[in-house]
């Protein structure tokens, strides 16, 4: 049965994933399309039929985006600025740039308190040793990092009282768990904490994003671009930082100044964990202004990656090397299935919201089924050596984790295949990715609190 809404809808996502109109932009057009619809149907036109008549005489979405382009250039180039006193955006005026220097440098300031009361190592990032006190920084690294972006957040949201409360306790209780958590040698469950307690964060972080409206799918969706973007925007930031430190290391070693100390001891230090909160900010105040960044990397190495792991399969299975009896093997393998993953949501992030199969809709499928092969063949390594060698949390996390995202890639396998055969249209791949969502938020939860309980906080 013809959808008008969604086919409405369709058309006008089309507009804006070009990236070159802005929202007023697409509903007045939008609103044409109404118009001619209901000229034609007061001649007697069906429903579909009006609309694919209006959508020919209006023209299609990528002849409009095209031809606005032309015209409006400046508007593209100009929203490529991260600040504009004429526009108000998340960092559009001095105030918002200034809160975001302000919340960049309290996540450096964060992260030197233990040290300045004795309470961690003088240097615990980059003179590293395993050190009961060592541990313990490592424990609360989330800790230092995020305050400053859940306070974004809850500044760009307005400070809502009940999502704010909400939010903040959510954060706290986690904070005063994982921090009064004993840490015992081996210290496995602290690195188990210390990660799971990352993405614990950053979940409450996209429930702030999406202003506590989880249930809805779209919102959950620029969740997932925007964790892609912030992860390039932090490669890009921390590349230019490296690249500055060098260049200002060779200047002042022409005058025979050593600043190396100043800049490991203090200024990088800051920098460590200044950018991801440079990073998440200016992630967010660029959404859906230019083309997204990581969803186009990802298009562009997912047919690089499955070519790879197509011939990584062959060559597995054809050498002498055994998945079962190799460990660096298995590690890598595991880490091959992580990074498939990783391509597979950002591909479909990328994705313009037709329903008709491309090309990418054909080698995702292949990469999930490839995906799928080969985290079987590591749940089994990992089960042969859980039987062989015992039980441990870093084996118990692995399992676990490789267990969710065979659930994961099953799922994407099924809505592929009832989307190739027209049974659902794309928006069923879309939507099993927003909703699996909260398994992993599940499973940081089972990491950080419960599993370092069961196995002693070793």
């Amino acid at each position: 049965m013809f959808d008008l809404n969604r086919q409405i809808e369709s058309w006008a996502d089309q507009l804006r994933v070009k990236g070159k109109m802005e929202e007023d932009q697409v509903l007045e057009i939008t609103h044409h399309l109404e118009d001619e619809m209901d000229e034609l149907r007061s001649v007697g036109l069906s429903v579909d039929e009006a609309f694919f008549i209006a959508v020919r005489r209006i023209g299609s979405s990528y002849q409009l985006s095209k031809e606005f382009a032309k015209i409006n250039r400046n508007i593209i180039w100009k929203n490529l600025e991260l600040w504009d006193s004429d526009k108000t955006n998340s960092i559009g005026s001095w105030f918002d740039l200034g809160l975001v220097v302000v919340l960049a440098l309290c996540a450096g300031i964060f992260s030197k308190l233990p040290s300045w009361f004795g309470m961690a190592p003088a240097d615990p990032l980059f003179k590293w040793s395993i050190t009961l006190r060592a541990i313990t920084y490592l424990k609360s690294v989330p800790l230092f990092v995020f305050p400053s972006i859940l306070f974004y957040f809850m500044h760009k949201a307005g400070f809502k009282p009940v999502m704010s409360f909400i939010v903040t306790g959510l954060f706290g209780t986690a904070a005063l768990v994982s921090h009064f958590y004993p840490s015992v040698a081996p210290f496995h469950s602290a690195y188990i904490i210390s990660s799971h307690l990352f993405i614990y964060c950053w979940f409450l972080t996209g429930f702030l994003f999406v202003s506590g409206n989880w249930k809805n799918h779209d919102l959950r969706m620029d969740f997932v671009r925007l964790t892609g973007e912030t992860f390039i925007y932090g490669v890009l930031i921390s590349c230019g930082v490296f690249a500055l430190v060098i260049f200002t290391n060779i200047i002042f070693q022409t005058i025979r100044v050593d600043i190396s100390r100043i800049f490991s001891g203090e200024i990088l230090y800051f920098l460590v964990f200044a950018i991801p909160v440079i990073a998440v900010i200016f992630a967010d105040a660029k959404k859906s202004v230019i083309e997204n960044m990581a969803p186009v990397l990802a298009k562009i190495f997912t047919p690089l990656f499955l070519v790879t792991m197509l011939v990584f399969t062959v060559v597995f299975f054809t050498s002498s090397e055994s998945i079962f009896a190799n460990r660096d093997i298995l590690i890598i393998s595991s880490s091959f299935s992580v990074f498939a993953l990783a391509l597979i949501f950002y591909t479909i992030s990328a994705r313009k919201p037709v329903d008709c199969v491309n090309a990418f809709d054909v080698m995702n499928f292949v990469l999930v089924a490839v995906a799928i092969v080969v985290d079987v063949i590591v749940l089994a390594a990992m089960g042969v050596r859980i039987g062989q060698y015992g039980y441990s949390i870093n084996k118990v996390v692995s399992f676990g984790l490789n267990i969710i995202m065979l659930g994961n890639l099953i799922g994407f396998f099924v809505c592929y295949i009832l989307f190739f055969i027209n049974k659902q249209g794309y928006k069923i791949v879309e939507k099993f990715l927003t909703s699996y969502l909260i398994v992993y938020l599940g499973w940081s939860i089972v990491g950080c609190f419960v599993l370092p309980v069961v196995f002693g906080f070793q």
